[in-house]
């Protein structure tokens, strides 16, 4: 387990930077975003989340970090984020994508075949009504 001495803000602080980087890393957001930028456009940064995983909000502090973006213009977002509740409900929207439906199927369909589920237990975790949609 990783140990970090200080206070609790500054672990808590390199405990994201950790996280950031392991999510979306630095070499792949400069790939991503350019070296150097004016604005980053909502659009973008909501593809990088879907794609990565990683807040809107995180990605624009990272951008700042690595001086892609301005302080000011990181300051600019944040402003308008937090007067704009509009505009901060659709950067705080969660837009990861959903877990693979189909590999569920496939273990559910497994757990039926080798006998660990019953036709009863496989409709109802497929949420189908008889043993015949299931098959086709």
């Amino acid at each position: 387990m990783l140990s970090v001495n200080g206070d609790d803000k500054k672990k808590e602080h390199l405990f994201h930077v950790f996280a950031s980087e392991f999510l979306l890393p630095s070499s792949t957001l400069l790939s991503k975003v350019g070296r150097v930028r004016d604005k980053i456009s909502v659009h973008e940064l909501i593809m990088m989340q879907r794609e990565y995983g990683i807040s809107v909000a995180a990605i624009m502090y990272k951008a700042r970090e690595l001086g892609v973006i301005t302080d000011s213009a990181y300051r600019d977002f944040c402003i308008h984020r937090n007067k704009d509740e509009v505009f901060r409900n659709f950067c705080d929207f969660q837009r990861f994508p959903e877990p693979d439906a189909s590999l569920f199927r496939l273990y559910v369909l497994r757990a039926l075949s080798e006998e660990l589920i019953t036709n009863s237990k496989a409709c109802n975790l497929l949420g189908e009504s008889s043993i015949d949609e299931i098959v086709q």
